[in-house]
């Protein structure tokens, strides 16, 4: 009995040194898996943003975090070589980018959701330390703006209350992203502030004896009430001197205020010369009150007229003296200017338009854009049309008329003071000047009143065009 339990406590041992044998074994082989994995190279992208969110209209600037490539004994960082990084940060919500990654042969794609948000409250901005409460209650203007960086201007959805315990306004504003912002101001009770009168136009005018002078006035604003506008003094053009206008007004708190402009009436600089005021391209709506500043100066002008605008404006302006001449039918570049033959047929037609209104077939022309043009050489086919028209127009018992004085109205000019001053600078003393302007132009035909009591204060006539006066030929370029 003994010997058996001796060799059943044998076995039973050999079992246990076999179990621990098998699990060292186990052990090694799974630290060596481990150490053999730990030093596999791979890409470590736990530092990846996978989300970001950035401000609404800021620059957007791409940030991805970190991403490396390695074992954790040393992971080398990478950047991306290519990154679809291009976020509208002007349009708010979520937007997707994609970050590819290189480290040798190998490539990852990595994307991240970026969010445009609006975070940013408006700024609210016054231009007075105190805002004034009025005696009738009302808050006055304290020069209050509100800007958002998404919505823009707020000022007029601001909410303004008054705060009587400790006298303070106060300001709240929310934009329509929800942020809010609130300002909060000294307030006084009372009106002390006196009316802001300003003067339209400059507060030194000086004008020419015997010229029109039209006031331009003054406006009044306060920050209370609503005030009356006072005017005092008056201008003699008949009579050289220095005259005084003086603006005024006064609230209901009794604060005055009151600005003046000095108007000096000067005996204008004599000068001679006869000017031919013509006009191209109509008639057009403008036309009629063009007419209506010549009739009230007794001033006669040169129409050069196209198959545009009404035919009663075209029999007005023969009725009233004017003369009128033609221009071609379509004005158009691209046809007149083509042929002999079309340039004709053209000007036949406009001929017989203003016929059959007055009764008359005008025979004075003007090319468009003059005798030198040189835009005819884009159409004619380089026959150099301009120096075969100019001959046979005169053949054919036409005259054609230029210009010395451009008024610029075609060009540079877009106001009635660039008109006038291109005008009157260029007016020629002691000779002719054939004005060039078009009717066509409302900012032209409102500088023709000035330029006319310019002139008619230097001593300068003015005469429609006839066949025998001066033509102002230019240079034919084509």
């Amino acid at each position: 009995m003994k010997k058996q339990q001796e060799k059943a406590t044998g076995g039973s041992k050999k079992s246990e040194i076999f179990l621990a044998i098998f699990l060292a074994v186990t052990i090694l082989a799974s630290l060596t898996c481990a150490a053999i994995f730990a030093l596999k190279p791979e890409f470590d992208t736990l530092g990846f943003l996978l989300t970001r969110f950035v401000d609404y209209g800021s620059e957007y600037q791409a940030d991805y975090g970190k991403v490396c490539y390695g074992t954790v004994f040393g992971c080398e960082e990478l950047t991306p070589e290519f990154s679809d990084a291009a976020v509208d940060t002007k349009t708010l919500g979520q937007q997707e980018i994609t970050f590819n990654f290189k480290h040798g042969n190998k490539t990852i794609e990595l994307k991240q959701t970026v969010f445009v948000v609006d975070k940013t409250p408006p700024v609210i901005t016054v231009e007075k330390e105190k805002a004034t409460i009025c005696p009738s209650g009302k808050i006055a203007n304290f020069g209050l703006k509100v800007e958002d960086n998404y919505d823009g201007e707020l000022t007029d959805q601001a909410t303004i209350n008054y705060r009587e315990e400790d006298q303070k306004v106060i300001i709240n504003i929310v934009d329509s992203n929800k942020n809010s912002a609130t300002y909060i101001m000294p307030a006084e009770v009372g009106d002390t502030e006196a009316p802001v009168v300003t003067l339209n136009g400059d507060a030194y005018v000086s004008i020419y004896q015997n010229n029109w002078y039209s006031d331009a006035g003054a406006t009044v604003v306060d920050n209370c009430d609503e005030v009356e506008l006072k005017t005092t003094g008056s201008v003699n053009t008949n009579n050289v001197g220095t005259y005084e206008i003086t603006y005024s007004a006064a609230d209901n708190s009794g604060n005055e205020a009151s600005v003046k402009r000095t108007v000096e009436v000067k005996q204008p600089q004599r000068a001679s010369g006869t000017i031919y005021l013509t006009f191209d391209d109509g008639p057009s709506a403008h036309t009629p009150r063009l007419l209506d500043v010549l009739k009230k100066y007794n001033v006669k002008a040169t129409f050069f007229v196209t198959g545009s605008g009404d035919d009663s404006t075209i029999l007005r302006e023969y009725k009233e003296g004017h003369a009128v001449a033609l221009h071609t039918f379509t004005h158009d570049y691209g046809y007149v200017y083509q042929s002999e033959e079309n340039y004709f047929n053209d000007l036949y037609r406009i001929q017989n338009r203003v016929k059959n209104i007055t009764g008359v077939a005008p025979t004075l022309i003007r090319f468009p854009g003059g005798s030198s043009n040189t835009v005819s050489a884009n159409y004619d086919g380089g026959q150099r049309i301009m120096s075969k028209l100019v001959k046979s127009v005169q053949e054919k018992g036409f005259t054609y008329f230029d210009w010395n004085v451009s008024s610029g109205d075609a060009g540079g000019a877009t106001t009635s003071d660039a008109v006038f001053n291109n005008v009157v600078r260029s007016l020629k003393n002691g000779g002719s000047s054939v004005i060039l302007q078009h009717d066509t132009k409302g900012f032209s035909v409102d500088a023709v009143e000035r330029i006319i009591q310019y002139a008619l204060n230097r001593g300068y006539t003015f005469a429609p065009l006839t066949a025998s006066s001066f033509a102002a030929h230019h240079g034919v370029n084509n």
